[in-house]
């Protein structure tokens, strides 16, 4: 139910209170300036100290609430307040993080700009699903080792069949040179052959090293600002580096899909993203 202090504040009865979480701290207190009113109707919510944004003797209806920031992008939610409690009419809207916001020092942050072939793409969704590895060993690197630079890799003692698109990660002994390899097509007609690799190799690997399967644990999403750019948030990261799918999609363009290492507590700049539109719209 609503606390005390709401009610208090504001001395009428609350027909709908917003509470605005913001996604990078879970806190319930955004950052900068924040705006929540009904557009049309010179409505503005009513900020309490709890941190609520009210709007007070509201006849029951349908109603189009904007909450507009500093720091984030902004939020639009249609509300019918016949269909809340009347003790409790919260409704909870989570603020994502603009390009802008001031994140903390050691955030594990990835940027980039989404265009297309006549410049920046807005409203472009982008999402990113962080992928980790399993507790056991999925195979072993077999004979001979690969070099550097090489585009596929030997393996011995595969438990479960590996498929094209499959992502591991090589846990070589000396922890800097750990890397992310993906299976790439044709798969090796016989055990002895090799799997081919999407990219090259960056290290060398001694005979009986393990790789792990990496499988998508989480996904974080947000999308461009009105100059194209975008910025994830990682909380909670576990390890030290680790490997995220980006994929941007917008209605009227193909969408785009890049595998970004991205190491913790830095920031990681992938650049442009070109979307290729959809001709048949």
């Amino acid at each position: 139910m609503i606390d005390h202090d709401l009610i208090e504040q504001t001395h009428s009865r609350a027909a709908l209170a917003l509470r605005l979480t913001d996604t990078c701290t879970g806190a319930a207190q955004p950052a900068g300036k924040v705006r929540v009113f009904m557009p049309g109707r010179g409505l503005a919510g009513v900020k309490t100290a709890s941190g609520y944004y009210v709007f007070s003797d509201l006849p029951a209806g349908i109603y189009r609430v904007l909450v507009q920031s500093q720091y984030y992008f902004d939020e639009e939610r249609e509300i019918d307040t016949a269909s809340l409690a009347p003790l409790d009419p919260v409704v909870p809207i989570d603020l994502t993080p603009n390009p802008g916001y001031p994140f903390p020092e050691g955030a594990t942050l990835l940027r980039g700009l989404v265009v297309d072939q006549m410049g920046s793409v807005p409203g472009a969704a982008v999402a990113a699903d962080i992928f980790q590895p399993g507790p056991e060993a999925t195979a072993r690197v077999g004979s001979p080792a690969p070099e550097a630079a090489d585009m596929s890799i030997r393996l011995i003692d595969i438990k479960g069949a590996l498929q094209v698109g499959n992502r591991l990660v090589i846990k070589d002994a000396n922890r800097s040179r750990a890397e992310f390899c993906r299976i790439a097509t044709p798969l090796p007609a016989h055990p002895d052959q090799p799997f081919h690799l999407t990219k090259p190799l960056k290290f060398k690997h001694l005979p009986d090293t393990p790789l792990s399967r990496l499988a998508a644990s989480d996904q974080v999403h947000t999308r461009t600002s009105a100059k194209g750019e975008y910025v994830i948030f990682f909380r909670s990261i576990k390890f030290e580096r680790f490997l995220t799918e980006l994929t941007c999609s917008h209605t009227y363009y193909h969408s785009e899909r890049r595998d970004v290492e991205v190491a913790a507590g830095t920031l990681t700049s992938l650049g442009l993203i070109k979307l290729s539109p959809q001709f048949s719209r």
